[in-house]
């Protein structure tokens, strides 16, 4: 059997060449192109949410004029595997490891909590299986990159991942608008504050556009417990892998998992210079941002009708849960 990186590489390398997929890769690329550059004007949106509300669009107007199937199913499978690799240059373990253990303390509860209350507690009504588990993941570690991580595992449709990006970008949104009210509100300090915005919002969009609220120092300690929380898909990808393996002995575990803890661990030893994580870092994005239009391309309207406005009533009550809990362990760590 060929091994998972050569037989990648191959699929890949014979998607670039055929002729038949460039209409689709090229319409990935351009609504990337657009997505990369909303965000400066974007309300705090990351490009990857851009890309699956654009690519939406594009594809709801245009999908069915245009043979792009092919070139967008290269990209949503192959391109998202690639990028989900190299984003683990970003993944310095020693920053991880200097956190504190506030952070981590911090970071474990609310992802457990979070993890339980939306698998196991109250789950959304109306939504399949696979999709309550992708808006579990990510809320619980890193919004769009984590669900992009875990779909393949799960073996979740373009509907599914796309009804799991859709709600956790909603539920992220308000909770932006929900923590720069509780910072107005309750004058938590700057630092504080910072953790407490890493610790709960799912984008680095997110978290950036609330933590800019407070200046540099809730920024520094906001992208900390962020980083935390993304070191954390390792753990989840392989639980996940043991649990969808149909009770086999062996984990399966995938591959492109195994490329992004690579990635990290080369990172931390500085064989990828500081230069070169952000190389890759920006490749990776661009990969994931494209992956993220062509499953937008690919969804219909129909599609979308299982999410209801209670399911986003739903979303916010349980972020308010996890705020008052997320508080009230601030104050006994001392940090607020």
């Amino acid at each position: 059997m060929k091994r998972p990186f050569i037989l990648f590489s191959g699929q890949f390398l014979k998607g670039v060449m055929d002729l038949n997929v460039l209409p689709g890769m090229a319409a990935a690329l351009a609504v990337a192109v657009i997505a990369r550059l909303v965000p400066y004007h974007g309300f705090g949106l990351g490009a990857m949410i851009w890309a699956i509300a654009l690519g939406m669009l594009v594809g709801w107007r245009w999908g069915s004029l245009l043979p792009l199937g092919p070139g967008l199913d290269q990209v949503s499978k192959y391109w998202l595997r690639a990028g989900i690799i190299f984003t683990g240059a970003r993944l310095h373990w020693g920053h991880v490891a200097a956190a504190g253990p506030q952070i981590l303390v911090l970071d474990a509860v609310n992802m457990t909590l979070v993890l339980l209350l939306l698998l196991l507690i109250w789950p959304f009504a109306g939504l399949s299986r696979r999709t309550q588990i992708l808006t579990a993941i990510g809320s619980a570690i890193c919004g769009a990159s984590a669900i992009a991580a875990t779909s393949p595992i799960l073996k979740a449709d373009e509907e599914e991942t796309g009804l799991a990006l859709a709600l956790v970008t909603a539920l992220g949104m308000a909770g932006t608008l929900v923590l720069a009210w509780t910072y107005r509100t309750f004058l938590l300090s700057d630092a504080a504050f910072g953790v407490l915005v890493g610790s709960l919002l799912q984008e680095t969009g997110h978290v950036v556009a609330a933590a800019g609220l407070a200046g540099p120092a809730a920024m520094e300690t906001a992208l900390l417990a962020k980083l935390v929380r993304v070191a954390m898909l390792v753990p989840v990808s392989l639980v996940l892998a043991r649990i969808f393996t149909d009770g086999q002995a062996k984990i399966a575990v995938p591959w492109f998992i195994v490329g992004f803890a690579g990635f990290s661990v080369l990172r931390t030893l500085g064989v990828f210079t500081p230069a070169t994580a952000d190389l890759l870092t920006m490749l990776s994005g661009w990969l994931l941002t494209a992956a993220m239009a062509a499953i937008g391309m690919k969804l219909q309207p129909q599609q979308l009708r299982s999410l209801r406005w209670r399911h986003l009533g739903q979303g916010i009550v349980l972020f308010g849960a996890v705020l008052v809990v997320s508080s009230l362990l601030l104050r006994l760590l001392w940090l607020a």
